[in-house]
């Protein structure tokens, strides 16, 4: 094996590695960059030069895992994005913790950390990757720590993902012009929103009634703003008629990520 690096061997999952060659790195020194690579630890550079005393007694006193849910346990929709767990430590005496975050085995996040004695250490999973909710089933998350050396059982927390998709809620999207209510020229019209974020595509829909009633015509566009084109204005508008309309957002896999509320506008005599 290559002392520059250790490179994944096939049948190893992407993403992380298996726990007893992670042990064997960790113990020659080896850090990983979140792949399936690794490379000779440099001291961090948050400990360089720190010359903190390291208690004799320096030691794990209490370990808690949990989610956002404040318990060890939680369920989940397939795909559900920026899932994280949450480790609470307390320790008596002080020295340098180090260990890994692992889901199902397989490793997601490292830490090396100066703690001091006295403190309650809060630790979460990173945001890249998330933990993984792609498969339906039970995932076991734990944090297992190599320094200090303890005696107490590492506890594991569990999420349940449901076979059911995620569906995120969309987010607010802000119309700007024309102005609610407005009165406009019987002309072509240049309606403008604000531009929602992860979103690659724009419908805009147009209506007689405000609720109740399917749109008489809608459009897309691709940056936030449509100009209503002059054939609409034979066809579907007339002159004194009053209309409401309203912005939904899509991501490029065609999810609903943005709606706007409804606004009217009349066009005048």
């Amino acid at each position: 094996m290559s002392r520059e690096h250790i490179k994944d061997r096939p049948g190893n999952r992407q993403g992380g590695i298996g726990p007893v060659l992670l042990l064997v790195a960790l113990a020659a020194g080896w850090i990983f960059d979140g792949g399936l690579s690794c490379a000779r630890a440099a001291p961090p550079p948050s400990l360089k030069g720190l010359k903190a005393p390291v208690s004799p007694s320096f030691d794990i006193n209490r370990i808690e895992l949990y989610f956002p849910n404040r318990r060890a346990e939680i369920t989940v929709e397939r795909n559900a994005p920026r899932l994280k767990a949450f480790a609470n430590i307390r320790f008596s005496g002080s020295g340098i913790l180090q260990g890994y975050w692992q889901v199902n085995g397989w490793t997601v996040g490292l830490v090396n950390q100066q703690v001091f004695a006295g403190q309650t250490l809060t630790l979460a999973t990173p945001d890249v990757p998330a933990l993984p909710t792609s498969d339906t089933g039970n995932h076991l998350v734990q944090f297992v720590i190599t320094n200090p050396k303890t005696l107490i059982p590492l506890p594991t927390a569990i999420y349940f993902v449901k076979a059911k998709d995620y569906q995120a809620s969309p987010l607010p999207l802000a119309l700007r012009s024309p102005k609610n209510k407005a009165r406009l020229d019987y002309e072509q019209q240049v309606l403008q929103w604000e531009e929602t974020r992860g979103a690659a595509l724009y419908l805009v829909e147009f209506y007689r009634q405000e609720k109740g009633a399917g749109p008489i015509f809608s459009a897309y566009a691709r940056t936030p703003g449509y100009e209503l084109p002059e054939t609409c204005f034979a066809k579907i508008f007339i002159k004194g008629g009053t209309y409401y309309w309203k912005v939904k957002s899509f991501d490029n896999k065609g999810l609903e990520v943005g709606e706007s509320p409804t606004w009217s506008f009349t066009f005048g005599d």
